[in-house]
């Protein structure tokens, strides 16, 4: 498992002046390399909050995959990834649940209250459409 860096201080990437995009995206990455002797070329976004000038820092400093919580299903080939959140309260009931169930993975999280994938799910009707829009704005990621 590749290691990734999810910046120096925990806070919103969108919010950086360039002094501290440095610090967040190019620091932090230079400080695990240095501690692991490997490149470290993936980022985790914080609050998986990102826009256009995030997208295009992380494109240039090399970033070669980017995990956001966006949630829905990770493709293997996305230069941006999605991620799915799980509350931290799930139990045995719930593995044993998702186990024996015949629908996807996602779907079975999202029935039994992924709390940040709740919050932001759209209708089915709307989920291509939103796809379209978030592609409009953030430029074609692959």
């Amino acid at each position: 498992m590749p290691i990734g860096s999810h910046g120096w201080a925990h806070c919103d990437w969108r919010r950086l002046d360039d002094r501290q995009a440095i610090q967040e995206i190019d620091d932090a990455r230079s400080m695990l390399a240095d501690l692991t002797n490997r490149q470290v070329l993936r980022v985790s976004i914080p609050f998986g909050s990102y826009d256009r000038v995030v997208i295009a820092r992380l494109r240039r400093a090399g970033i070669t995959r980017a995990y956001t919580s966006d949630g829905g299903r990770a493709r293997p080939d996305a230069w941006l990834q999605a991620r799915n959140s799980l509350p931290h309260d799930l139990g045995p009931e719930w593995i044993d649940r998702v186990l024996r169930c015949q629908s996807s993975l996602a779907q079975r999280a999202l029935e039994e209250g992924s709390t940040k994938r709740q919050a932001r799910t759209p209708e089915p009707e709307n989920r291509s459409a939103m796809a379209k829009a978030r592609s409009r704005w953030l430029g074609p990621v692959t």
